[in-house]
């Protein structure tokens, strides 16, 4: 019974979010034509000597995960995720030390610092301008510090099951 209401609250909120995404063509609104959407699938980039793997699914906006800093791949995030596809780019990624990432070198490479350092580190090598932050347990308290460190970089943010202290 909890995993089917935790279940159902997810699809709840993955359609609140949908329906709260301006829709519309772009030539009505005065807006300048939307670049081509990234290409599907998994792929890995060098951030300063650590391999780390992402993957892009879906089409439309650009929704960068801000993954948790231990304790789940980005199969298991796009698995939560995945109802959005949809409707918007997903794009998830491997912290430091799971699935297709490189290993844990320091301490610090599991702490919510090295998740910022590499989301941001992504989001320069995908070449976006401002996306749809989506923070999930620890990415969702890791969310505001990347927000105040960055404010420039975020159009919309969507934290979910976080705790804030």
């Amino acid at each position: 019974m909890k995993k089917a209401m935790s279940l159902l609250a997810i699809f709840v909120l993955c359609v609140a979010f949908v329906s709260c995404t301006p829709r519309g063509n772009a030539e009505e609104k005065g807006e300048k034509e939307v670049k081509a959407g990234l290409e599907n699938g998994e792929f890995d980039f060098d951030n300063q000597g650590r391999n780390i793997h992402y993957r892009i699914h879906g089409s439309g906006p650009e929704v960068m995960v801000l993954t948790n800093a231990w304790g789940i791949t980005s199969d298991g995030l796009r698995n939560l995720f995945k109802c959005m596809e949809n409707d918007f780019t997903m794009i998830y990624f491997d912290s430091r030390g799971m699935g297709g990432s490189s290993a844990v070198e320091a301490p610090e490479d599991m702490g919510i610092k090295a998740v910022r350092e590499d989301f941001h580190a992504l989001k320069k090598h995908l070449e976006l301008d401002k996306v749809i932050l989506l923070g999930w347990s620890n990415g969702a308290m890791n969310a505001p510090h990347y927000l105040s460190e960055y404010p420039e970089d975020i159009s919309k943010a969507l934290l979910l099951h976080g705790s804030f202290y």
